[in-house]
């Protein structure tokens, strides 16, 4: 993610996880440019994150590792970056803070429920 293009100029890439999660793309894939596009990207980048997150969270939790912190529960500024829940103050405008984003909602429905299942290596 370099160069002039405005995608490159993102927080943090995530082109790698798209790749993981939703089959490899070609390099132009990512380089291009336009509101719709940059909606794609930002909602593939956080439902990979959030499935990177229960990978990681079943594969100790397999192994009888059962101590998580969450960090980064919330963002300090409007991004899309890796918190779970949305940044937000109340300006006219803008959404009131604490909307969950995927990450957030596979939190409760299945890495901290009651009962979980997984295979251990």
């Amino acid at each position: 993610c370099e160069g002039p293009n405005v995608m490159a100029q993102r927080n943090y890439p995530c082109d790698n996880l798209i790749d993981v999660y939703f089959g490899n793309r070609p390099d132009s894939y990512f380089n291009r440019t336009g509101e719709a596009i940059f909606k794609q990207h930002l909602y593939q980048c956080m439902i990979s994150q959030a499935l990177n997150m229960k990978s990681n969270i079943e594969t100790r939790r397999s192994q009888n590792q059962l101590g998580c912190i969450v960090w980064q529960l919330n963002e300090i500024w409007p991004t899309g970056g890796w918190g779970s829940l949305e940044y937000g103050t109340p300006v006219e405008g803008q959404v009131i803070g604490g909307r969950w984003k995927p990450l957030h909602y596979l939190y409760r429905r299945s890495l901290y429920a009651d009962v979980m299942a997984m295979c251990g290596a």
